[in-house]
């Protein structure tokens, strides 16, 4: 199977102490394949492209691979941390005009709960769609949702629980190994 450079899917992951059921945490119809799910520690960035419909008006294309370094859907509310998860069309299956769509708490000034991108499906290779922490005023506690949907029907989707990051963890300790999630 060929893999886009940018979102090759790594088959390796870390598993940390904790892990929920993954199976329970999301639902996908037979038109998408499912990939990891889970948190992502920050990627070079190598440009950003145009989505109007996102709360900065762009997403951006990271460098390398993705890789999940803890398969959950608990997710410790960290600045720099990402989320998501990795996902392709089913052999054969062709989603036009299909939309990732993050819906979140309030954020920004605007209380934005809404954010929706175009991504690159296809039947060949996997795509990334993660949410990363960027600013101090991303970081909300509370339900996550993310779904690919497409002419009101939703393809794919999957909720994490954004929790206060336990005492002492940070976004170098996370992604060092030097702090398992318990």
């Amino acid at each position: 199977m060929m893999m886009a450079p940018m979102f090759k899917m790594r088959m390796i992951t870390t598993v940390f102490a904790l892990i929920p059921a993954i199976a329970s945490a999301y639902e996908a119809k037979p038109t998408i394949v499912v990939g990891d799910i889970g948190l992502h520690c920050p990627y070079e960035v190598l440009a950003s492209e145009p989505a109007p419909d996102t709360e900065i008006g762009a997403i951006d294309v990271i460098a390398g691979d993705p890789t999940v370094v803890s398969t959950t859907t608990t997710v410790p509310a960290i600045q720099h941390l990402g989320f998501g998860f990795q996902a392709r069309l089913a052999d054969g299956i062709k989603l036009p005009g299909a939309e990732i769509v993050v819906r979140h708490p309030p954020m920004g000034t605007d209380g934005v709960t809404e954010q929706r991108w175009t991504p690159s499906l296809s039947d060949q290779d996997f795509s990334l769609g993660m949410y990363r922490f960027d600013m101090p005023y991303e970081v909300l506690i509370g339900e996550w949702s993310f779904a690919i949907e497409q002419a009101g029907q939703t393809h794919f989707s999957v909720t994490f629980d954004v929790v206060p990051a336990p005492v002492g963890m940070s976004i170098e300790s996370l992604c060092s190994g030097d702090m398992l999630l318990s």
